[in-house]
């Protein structure tokens, strides 16, 4: 992975939408903050790769459904 930052962005280009990301609600960040401070926090929850995680789109009218989906999966749906 090239980071989600990245990642997102070529989501982004492919799908022709646009995103508000909240890096706070990025799984980890609160524990980076912590121990690196704000702005190298942010630089490894954007930037850093290797998080083995999936990045999606997904309309909001269909985000109920589809943390229904994850939810009876053992999975926890993310919103970042």
């Amino acid at each position: 992975s090239d980071g989600l930052l990245a990642d997102l962005g070529h989501v982004l280009k492919q799908s022709a939408c646009g995103a508000e990301l909240v890096v706070s609600e990025i799984p980890g960040y609160g524990e980076l903050q912590a121990r690196l401070g704000d702005r190298r926090a942010q630089q490894c929850a954007l930037a850093g790769g290797d998080d083995y995680q999936l990045c999606a789109t997904v309309p909001t009218a269909h985000w109920p459904a589809v943390q229904q989906v994850f939810r009876d999966r053992g999975l926890p749906p993310l919103q970042v």
